[in-house]
């Protein structure tokens, strides 16, 4: 089964890995308030997304060391945790300090709303941007029935 950006507004294929169900996709660049509370970012990662990394840049000002969280509604530090909301551009990839659980683990499991919002130390002002880069797993995706 191969996957069309076109299923989730504002993808952009990437490249491939191999094969046309391998397909490496990014979502569309997302920028918050770097003070702002924890919020729906109006973007979903498809069921089966494996993150690969997520390119960001941290125009953060003011606060000591200020951090962001990124993550998704029912774990919204789930992808990034702590990230540093005033370094500029960066990557956070598996094995990075700043890694959450979803970017370990071996899949998303459910559709849900990517979050993102000021981390335990707030910056005064500024933005962070940032988009992330996934693949699907079809079967990861596929649901029980089959389908």
């Amino acid at each position: 089964m191969a996957y069309e950006a076109t299923k989730f507004p504002g993808a952009v294929a990437v490249g491939e890995i191999g094969n046309e169900e391998n397909v490496v996709m990014a979502t569309p660049w997302m920028s918050f308030a770097a003070d702002a509370a924890s919020a729906s970012m109006g973007v979903q990662l498809p069921k089966g997304a494996v993150i690969l990394e997520v390119i960001h840049d941290g125009s953060g000002t003011g606060g000591s060391t200020p951090t962001f969280d990124v993550g998704t509604t029912s774990d919204p530090d789930g992808i990034i945790n702590e990230g540093d909301a005033d370094i500029g551009v960066g990557r956070t990839t598996f094995g990075d300090t700043a890694a959450g659980i979803l970017l370990i683990t071996t899949g998303k499991l459910t559709s849900e709303d990517i979050v993102a919002g000021v981390g335990a130390n707030a910056a005064t002002g500024g933005t962070v941007t940032f988009r992330i880069v996934y693949t699907i797993d079809p079967a990861l995706a596929q649901d029980p029935s089959g389908v």
